[in-house]
């Protein structure tokens, strides 16, 4: 799972766009076989980083978990507030990252939940349905649904 930490940061939003030539290709390219590799991964994860960086939004802290092979990431708060993130997310990163998680022969934590469980524990807490046959994919839309986010559902560390 991602663990995205959001930082609020005191400076305004760069008007600037970011990238978005070519991205459904990318990303359809490293799916293309049903399996995401490490590599498809970090290439979408540096794709993701870039778009930011050329909106005016510079990760601040990155990092690659050694224990689950996922990346890590703080970002300034306006980035998120002003939909940059989401636009460089769904452009560059978001369904190799999906991929990625749900990849069998990636790294796990022993020590963490999975996905889905996690998913569902959060939808619970706010009363919302979560069905145990549900896909990562449907508890994702359910999230949404919910108005909530992935990353909210996270532990924090």
């Amino acid at each position: 799972m991602l663990a995205a930490i959001l930082l609020a940061a005191c400076s305004s939003e760069s008007g600037d766009s970011p990238p978005t030539a070519g991205t459904a290709d990318q990303q359809a390219v490293a799916l293309a076989d049903g399996v995401v590799t490490f590599e498809e991964y970090e290439a979408a994860y540096g794709r993701f980083s870039d778009c930011l960086a050329a909106a005016g939004f510079p990760l601040i802290e990155s990092r690659l978990d050694p224990v689950t092979e996922q990346y890590q990431y703080v970002i300034a708060g306006p980035a998120v507030e002003g939909g940059t993130e989401d636009r460089c997310m769904t452009d560059f990163y978001d369904r190799v990252e999906i991929a990625w998680v749900q990849n069998p022969d990636r790294k796990r934590d022993p020590n963490n939940q999975s996905a889905a469980d996690v998913m569902r524990a959060c939808l619970l807490a706010v009363g919302a349905s979560a069905p145990a046959e549900a896909t990562n994919e449907e508890l994702l839309a359910l999230l949404s649904d919910n108005g909530l986010e992935l990353a909210a559902c996270l532990p924090t560390q």
